[in-house]
């Protein structure tokens, strides 16, 4: 790193600034000295600038200056997807919400067909309840005529002489 031609005064001026005794054995050596000569002052200078005023400053134009090219981007993107007719995140986020919701009423449905179900058990029984009560009340015995009209039994008796008229 010394230039032919400089004075001894400026060789020693140079290597102390840089410090170095090179050990051409261990060829990493130089690298080596120099990054721990090198690391402190350059920790200690980033560490003012983190810490300033500015690099706040700097900080929050690059952030703001970010978001606008992200909602850009963003927006310009929706565009394009729309134009080819893809759906966006939004809408396919608002199609599973629709699903979420049709999936609720089938089963507000299912359960109120259950319930129906449930009922029309439950009056079929009373009604095969009822029709063998009066089955059992309304047996005759042969030769005799019942006494109930055919709206109460529910059958209608056609005379087969007075079809034929």
């Amino acid at each position: 790193m010394v230039v032919k031609g400089w004075s001894s005064k400026e060789k020693q001026k140079i290597r102390g600034v840089m410090n170095l005794s090179i050990n051409y054995t261990d060829p990493f050596a130089a690298w080596k000295k120099v990054y721990e000569q090198a690391e402190p002052k350059y920790s200690e200078i980033l560490q003012q600038f983190l810490t300033s005023d500015s690099y706040s400053l700097i900080s929050a134009q690059l952030m703001g200056l970010f978001m606008q090219t992200e909602q850009l981007f963003a927006k310009n993107m929706e565009s394009l997807l729309e134009q080819y007719h893809v759906p966006s995140v939004k809408d396919i986020e608002r199609l599973a919400e629709l699903l979420v919701n049709v999936d609720d009423k089938l089963d507000q449905i299912e359960e109120k067909m259950f319930k129906l179900d449930q009922k029309f058990d439950a009056l079929s029984s009373n009604a095969v309840t009822i029709e063998s009560s009066r089955s059992l009340s309304s047996k005759e015995e042969p030769g005799t005529t019942s006494h109930r009209s055919p709206k109460e039994t529910g059958k209608v008796s056609v005379n087969r002489d007075d079809a034929k008229q």
